[in-house]
């Protein structure tokens, strides 16, 4: 049995200072606050959500996600305009930046390169 992923979240500090850092940088729209305080993320697949990390909880200092997107050098010059950090790293499969939200949540960014193994 092979098993796909349905659902990913990111857990963050303060769920509405994510809306706007993730909104202004993928473009990305949320639904009003559950009874948690998280959201989930309308334009996503599979979808997504952002969630309250405990209190006295650190983000982890890791990172758990990678998204793709067309224009990665544009896309670090908006992760950083919000108050986050976009640092190229070297990679294999193709262009990656190593990232931070402006509450410290790591994620990347990621421009699939030649994968065929040659």
């Amino acid at each position: 049995m092979i098993a796909q992923l349905s659902y990913w979240s990111l857990e963050v500090k303060d769920v509405d200072r994510a809306v706007e850092f993730y909104g202004n940088v993928f473009g990305w729209s949320f639904s009003n606050a559950r009874p948690s305080g998280g959201r989930r993320i309308w334009d996503t697949e599979p979808w997504g959500g952002l969630a309250k990390l405990p209190e006295g909880v650190e983000p982890s200092d890791r990172t758990a996600l990678e998204f793709v997107t067309e224009d990665i050098a544009a896309t670090a010059s908006l992760i950083r305009a919000n108050g986050g950090t976009a640092e190229a790293v070297t990679s294999p499969f193709g262009e990656v930046f190593a990232c931070t939200d402006d509450q410290g949540t790591h994620f990347a960014v990621f421009v699939p390169g030649d994968d065929s193994g040659t």
